[in-house]
């Protein structure tokens, strides 16, 4: 039975591959390396991506501790001025000292302390402080 496709002469393509008296190892060997190279790169890119995320969430994590250290160092530190100042009584004095029905003469105290620490006056402040709550009162 014969083919109605004409013959071809293979020695005039130019691989190795079809000519059966030349030795297609090294071609084959060159196409298998080419081969091999698309897929490295082809997997490295999956590869690099992940390790991409991974970074990221490793700077996240070392965010976070850096987060949560610095607000355990901001509870020990609560803590430790609460245990100082009596479980806070000092604190909670000062603070009804402000709130409390005579906090504009402990404000005025105040103001007048700082005046004198920084050297100031501790009259013309006073007077300063008198003629500002007047004008702001009537």
């Amino acid at each position: 039975m014969n083919s109605r496709v004409p013959e071809i002469d293979n020695g005039w393509d130019s691989g190795a591959y079809s000519k059966p008296y030349v030795n297609a190892q090294p071609q084959i060997a060159q196409g298998q390396a080419a081969q091999s190279q698309r897929r490295n790169i082809e997997s490295a890119i999956p590869q690099a991506e992940a390790d991409v995320v991974n970074k990221m969430k490793l700077k996240s994590v070392e965010e976070a501790g850096a987060t949560n250290q610095a607000q355990s160092f901001a509870d020990d530190y609560k803590r430790d001025l609460l245990y100082s100042n009596q479980q806070g009584s000092q604190l909670m004095a000062l603070n009804s000292q402000l709130q409390g029905p005579d906090s504009a003469a402990f404000r005025e105290k105040l103001a007048t302390s700082q005046a004198m620490v920084q050297g100031l006056d501790a009259n013309a402040m006073s007077l300063a402080s008198e003629a500002s709550r007047i004008a702001q009162y009537g």
